[in-house]
């Protein structure tokens, strides 16, 4: 006879195997204001979080991208937890469609690309 307990168990194992497989990557942002205007400096932390442990894609291969802004200053990728990961940047909005992002590229899972929209007033 099944357990039910043991059914619970290989569920949620089977289900969190497959997020683990379809996400390598979790991305974050956070912006020093709600709403910028065209001319205007901002700042923007990206955080990565490796979810593999071993990822074969070292945290400065991650790629910057970018509409409707200038990217004023470029910081360095810092560990700020363990497989955490924060890059800072200051930026000029340049357009009404401004965006900043993140891709990564990895030979085991696939491309993974993350957006921000800035809203410009």
């Amino acid at each position: 006879m099944i357990n039910k307990k043991m059914v619970n168990w290989l569920v949620f194992s089977v289900l969190y195997f497959l997020t683990q497989a379809i996400y390598p990557c979790d991305f974050r942002f956070e912006s020093s204001q709600k709403q910028v205007k065209i001319g205007a400096k901002t700042t923007v932390s990206i955080y990565v979080e490796l979810v593999h442990g071993r990822c074969p894609v070292e945290i400065n291969q991650t790629q910057v991208v970018s509409e409707g802004v200038r990217i004023d200053r470029k910081g360095q990728w810092q560990e700020v937890e363990d497989g955490i990961f924060r890059l800072d940047l200051t930026l000029t909005v340049t357009g009404k469609n401004a965006r900043i992002g993140v891709t990564r590229d990895c030979r085991k899972k696939g491309y993974q690309q993350a957006m921000i929209d800035l809203p410009v007033q």
